[in-house]
């Protein structure tokens, strides 16, 4: 048992260095190492209870009480049963299912608002079909040229002044001209970098470094990475591998 709790302690301040040394890509990963290290110290500190309880009673010649087993036992196991529940939650986080609750809530405010548009008067269009052709082609130009879309916190006001468009009339452009948001326009580009690095991996038959690809894309996440990818690709990244025979 002393040696048990020894290694686990070790192992947590050694993954827990490790998880420190990460890059932003990977917080949720880091906040889910400290998590468990905190969790599992936890139930060796209450072992450590345990044993100094025995010997404060062993040396005033005291009985120890099978009551305060019990309570240190169910409180391990509850910890234990925090444990799992939180591997589970991250789990389920990184596949994207908790993903689908916020976006059942978006389709149906979306339905609301469509609703809501066929009994109100049609907005008139702010710019012309041309002008948000050159407009779209623009904002793509300064994403594409000076490779905004790899700045992780980019935002549509950066665009508009680079552009010298309004807010307005960027998020009318991209709207009715392309049918995306201006969060879509620039996670397209990102997927689109991140296929294109992995083209030049496949064909220098090198491994290539997903993660560190697409942190360099400008995804602040794993799970942010997956979700627009997946969404956009209609298949997970792993699949988009396999598929195309990428090495790791």
């Amino acid at each position: 048992m002393p040696l048990t709790v020894v290694t686990q302690v070790v192992l947590c301040i050694g993954s827990w260095r490790v998880a420190g040394r990460l890059n932003n890509f990977w917080q949720a990963e880091q906040q889910l190492i400290r998590l468990i290290n905190g969790l599992l110290l936890t139930i060796n500190a209450m072992v450590l209870v345990q044993w100094l309880v025995r010997l404060a009673l062993f040396l005033n010649h005291t009985a120890y009480s099978a009551a305060t087993d019990t309570y240190l036992r169910f409180a391990a196991y509850t910890v234990i049963f925090i444990l799992g529940v939180v591997i589970c939650w991250h789990k389920m986080k990184q596949r994207g299912w908790l993903d689908l609750m916020p976006h059942m809530a978006e389709a149906c405010a979306a339905i609301a608002m469509e609703a809501k548009e066929a009994t109100a008067p049609v907005r008139p269009n702010l710019l012309s079909d041309v002008q948000q052709k050159v407009l779209v082609d623009t904002i793509e130009a300064v994403l594409y040229n000076k490779k905004l879309f790899r700045d992780a916190d980019l935002s549509m006001e950066q665009v508009a002044i680079l552009t010298g468009a309004p807010r307005m009339h960027i998020a009318e452009a991209l709207n009715r001209y392309r049918g995306e948001t201006f969060h879509t326009c620039i996670n397209r580009f990102r997927i689109n970098d991140v296929l294109e690095q992995l083209e030049r991996a496949k064909d220098k038959q090198a491994a290539a470094d997903v993660s560190v690809i697409a942190f360099e894309a400008g995804f602040k996440s794993k799970q942010a990475f997956n979700f627009s990818f997946t969404k956009v690709m209609g298949m997970t990244p792993a699949e988009y591998l396999q598929l195309n025979n990428i090495r790791l």
